[in-house]
């Protein structure tokens, strides 16, 4: 999908073909009339779902090269579906692993070869690295914004 500044690249994952769908809530869909909105039906009884890939001209240059390297370069390994893992390597070489965890649905998440630790990242709106410009902690109730030099907390 090639959007304004932003390009996707989307594996289905045990999905069927996508179809666009319309939003029959009339309120809903005057809110999105620029949108496209796509459904998928799974197949078979395994897991689901896709695998994304986002470029833009700082990545790739542009979408025609974008598009060659998620072609030539990206790889999806389904190997071990059946087990909840899968693993994406993107065109730029990044990697992510997902494994299901069902003792608390948070998937086992391992980047680059590095094991995501969840228990530092389960506050709302923190970035992987470092502070962001809203924080809200986790269960804690307390909502930090910075605008430039202010500072709002409740």
């Amino acid at each position: 999908f090639k959007l304004e500044k932003t390009w996707l690249a989307i594996r289905s994952i045990n999905l069927d073909t996508y179809t666009e769908v319309a939003i029959p809530n009339q309120k809903f869909a005057q809110l999105y009339t620029q949108e496209k909105t796509l459904k998928a039906t799974t197949l078979g009884n395994s897991y689901a779902g896709f695998a994304l890939e986002v470029g833009e001209q700082e990545s790739h240059g542009n979408y025609e090269d974008f598009k060659q390297a998620v072609k030539e370069k990206s790889q999806l390994d389904l190997r071990e579906i059946d087990l909840g893992k899968v693993q994406w390597i993107g065109s730029t070489g990044e990697s992510i692993q997902l494994t299901h965890n069902p003792k608390n649905d948070l998937p086992s998440l391992t980047r680059n070869g590095n094991k995501h630790d969840w228990s530092k990242h389960l506050d709302l709106y923190k970035p992987v690295n470092g502070d962001g410009p809203i924080s809200l902690g986790w269960k804690t109730g307390n909502l930090r914004v910075e605008a430039g030099d202010l500072v709002f907390k409740n």
